[in-house]
């Protein structure tokens, strides 16, 4: 089976408003909070830097990718998962939403540097503050080495390892001190299969950072 990694689909942003009172007297009596909704990118409003961690998984899937989430985010993170679409990452977040937690999906093509390093720089910039950032991307293909085309190749080594590179490019700049680089990978790095031959080539052993 062939992935395809469709380009991330921008979504209108909206922001909810609430005022809470305040006890002190040099505060205002209101307090604007904004919070995105979770239907966009780009568009939605910067926040200021948050307290709570933040976690980013990329290639976030059912198994895995949220487990992994839902383990930081019991911790006090903030997960925000990204898999090809919006709409597919966002009933992932909504599932830690549902258990009380604080998630967003947003989309990501891992297949195009540029659009990797906008979404990366446009989670740091929102929250102020990347604390983990996770690796996960992942693809069937089912092409053996006899089968298998270059271009094939390059795309699922892109998605799978090269990925990785404009992801903590753009991220640096929000890594503060203690923050992670975390890259999982599956045993088809070490036990390849002969009729997907592109997984092996493109998955990173497990490492932390």
């Amino acid at each position: 089976m062939t992935a395809f990694h469709p380009r991330y689909e921008h979504a209108r942003a909206d922001t909810t408003t609430c005022h809470k009172s305040s006890s002190n007297p040099g505060q205002s009596a209101a307090t604007r909070i904004e919070t995105p909704l979770h239907d966009g990118l780009d568009q939605r409003p910067k926040v200021a830097r948050m307290s709570a961690p933040v976690y980013v998984v990329l290639g976030a899937g059912p198994g895995l990718g949220l487990a992994v989430a839902r383990r930081f985010a019991r911790e006090g993170y903030v997960a925000v998962l990204a898999t090809r679409t919006s709409s597919g990452a966002e009933p992932l977040a909504a599932a830690l939403r549902d258990e009380g937690h604080r998630a967003e999906g947003v989309g990501v093509d891992l297949t195009d540097a540029a659009d990797v390093s906008a979404v990366v720089t446009a989670i740091g910039e929102r929250y102020g503050r990347i604390d983990v950032l996770h690796f996960n991307p992942s693809a069937w293909r089912e092409k053996d080495p006899l089968h298998l085309t270059v271009p094939e190749l390059l795309e699922d080594v892109t998605l799978g390892a090269a990925a990785l590179l404009p992801a903590v490019q753009a991220a640096r700049p929000f890594l503060r001190s203690g923050a992670r680089v975390l890259a999982t990978g599956s045993a088809a790095a070490d036990k390849p299969s002969a009729v997907a031959a592109s997984l092996a080539c493109r998955r990173l052993p497990s490492a932390t950072w």
